[in-house]
C-alpha cells in the first residue's frame, strides 16, 4: 500500500457515495511515532462490512473509491439486422463496447416521431410485437452508461409479413381454427386424404400454434428444487404412447435455498398423459414463425437420470 499524505483538517472522512458500493469507508490514519516528520504519514484502507469485495484503493482528493467508472459514454451500435416475423419484426446489433443498456426506438414511415420499446435492455436482442403486416417500420438502437448515452444507430428498416398459410390440394386458406379447448379435441386437421378417410372437413396442415398463457411468471416458475433444462441435444416424444426422452445439454438444477448448479449430460424421459395432469404454464410469452404461446412449462414427477462427479 503506498503512502499518501492524509487530509490538512480531518483524520476521518466518508468517500463519494457510488450506486455499486454503498458500504464502504475509506478511513485515514496517522502511523504511531509519526511524530512531526514530513512524508512518513500512511493511509490504510479498511472494509467496513465484511464480505465487501477485496481490492485496491486509491486516493483522489478528499475522497476513494475502489470502483472504475467508463471514460466516456459507449458508441452507436453497429451490424443492425431486422427479420420479419407475423405482426412483429425480431431486431439485433452487435454490442457496444462499455455498453449497460440498449434503447430502441421504431416508427412507420407515416409516423413523424419515434416511439421507444422496451424500456432500457441488456440484451442484443429483442421482438417489437404488435405491428400492421404489410407497413414498413424504421428502427434504430442507441447504447448508454452511467456517463451518458451514444448517438443513434444507422437507421434500419423492416416490414412485418403474415406468415403463408395456403394449404396444398386446392384447400382453402387463412381460417383460424381452435385445436383444443379445457382439454378437449376441437378440430382434427391434416391433408385431404387423411380428413377424407376421417370423414372430417379437410383443413391442411397449420404451420403455426397459438396457445393461452399459463398461471405463474417464469421466475416462479423456477423456483427450487427443480432442474432448469435450457437445451437438448435431442428430444423425441411418441405422438401414440405420450412417452417422451431427451439428452440435456445444459440445465441448471436450482435447490430451495436458491443455490444453482450447472448441469450437463444425463437424461429426462416420462409420459406427457401422466405429466399433464400437474402441467403450469408461464404468463411469460415465446414469439417465432410457428410458435406464439408460453416461455416455459413446469413438469412435475419426470425421472431425471444422470451421475454425480
Amino acid at each position: 500500500m503506498k503512502a499518501f499524505p492524509p487530509p490538512p483538517d480531518r483524520e476521518l472522512h466518508q468517500p463519494r457515495p457510488m450506486a455499486s458500493r454503498r458500504a464502504e469507508t475509506a478511513r485515514v490514519f496517522r502511523p504511531e511515532g509519526a511524530g512531526g516528520q514530513a512524508g512518513k504519514r500512511s493511509r490504510k484502507c479498511r472494509q467496513a462490512r465484511a464480505g465487501a469485495t477485496k481490492g485496491s484503493c486509491r486516493a483522489a482528493g478528499r475522497y476513494a473509491s475502489a470502483t472504475p467508472q467508463p471514460a466516456k459514454a459507449p458508441s452507436a451500435p453497429d451490424m443492425v439486422s431486422v427479420s420479419p416475423l407475423d405482426s412483429a419484426l425480431s431486431v439485433g446489433w452487435k454490442a457496444s463496447e462499455n455498453a449497460t443498456f440498449y434503447e430502441v426506438y421504431y416508427k412507420m414511415d407515416s409516423e413523424s416521431g419515434y416511439r421507444q420499446w422496451g424500456g432500457r435492455l441488456s440484451n442484443t436482442s429483442t421482438v417489437i410485437t404488435g405491428l400492421t403486416n404489410g407497413v414498413t417500420y424504421s428502427i434504430y438502437i442507441q447504447a448508454g452508461n452511467a456517463v451518458g448515452i451514444s448517438g443513434p444507430s444507422r437507421t434500419a428498416l423492416g416490414t412485418p409479413t403474415a406468415v403463408d398459410y395456403s394449404r396444398p390440394e386446392g384447400i382453402p386458406t387463412g381460417e383460424d381454427l381452435p385445436l383444443l379447448e379445457d382439454g378437449k379435441l376441437l378440430t382434427w386437421h391434416g391433408p385431404n386424404r387423411f380428413c377424407r378417410y376421417l370423414g372430417v372437413k379437410p383443413t391442411g396442415n397449420y404451420q403455426k400454434i397459438v396457445c393461452s398463457n399459463g398461471t405463474l411468471p417464469f421466475t416462479e416458475l423456477k423456483k427450487g428444487p427443480c432442474l432448469w433444462a435450457v437445451t437438448f441435444s435431442d428430444f423425441q416424444m411418441d405422438a401414440m404412447s405420450g412417452h417422451f426422452g431427451g439428452e440435456i445439454r445444459l440445465a441448471y438444477l436450482i435447490e430451495a435455498d436458491g443455490k444453482v448448479t450447472p448441469v450437463t449430460g444425463g437424461s429426462v424421459n416420462g409420459s406427457i398423459l401422466e405429466a399433464q395432469k400437474r402441467l403450469v404454464f408461464s404468463t411469460d410469452r415465446y414469439l417465432s414463425i410457428g410458435y406464439d404461446g408460453p416461455y416455459a412449462m413446469r413438469l412435475s414427477g419426470v425421472s431425471v437420470a444422470g451421475t454425480e462427479e
